[in-house]
Formats: structure tokens, C-alpha cells, sequence
């Protein structure tokens, strides 16, 4: 498995625990493991598969608008 066949998956794991859809996604960077989502979050996919709330609203599914 290449180094981006991984970070599309995680792209698939961080959708199944964030609650967001593709739909959601604005954009992905296979690089950096970015991901900028519709309601202004950025996400960052670690190395360890962590996903980290860089900035916006809350990651909690229960507490978006």
C-alpha cells in the first residue's frame, strides 16, 4: 500500500467517526492529511491516524448547527 492509498483511507475512517459526509468535504490534501469541511472546520489526519480539530466548529456531531 502506497503512502496516499492510506490517506484515502483514512479519509474514509475520519467520515465514519466524525458523522460528516463526502458531501461535507471541501477539500483533502493527500499531503498533509488536511481536510476543510463545508461548515468551516479543518480537520488534520496525524501519522498516527489521530484526527486532530484544528480550528472551527465543534467536532462533536451533537453539537453542530
Amino acid at each position: 500500500m502506497t503512502v496516499k492509498e492510506a490517506l484515502k483511507d483514512r479519509l474514509w475512517d475520519f467520515l465514519e467517526y466524525s458523522g460528516y459526509s463526502i458531501e461535507d468535504i471541501l477539500a483533502y490534501n493527500l499531503n498533509t492529511g488536511k481536510i476543510s469541511t463545508k461548515n468551516g472546520g479543518l480537520y488534520q489526519i496525524a501519522e498516527t491516524g489521530e484526527i486532530l480539530h484544528l480550528t472551527g466548529p465543534s467536532p462533536d456531531p451533537t453539537d453542530r448547527i
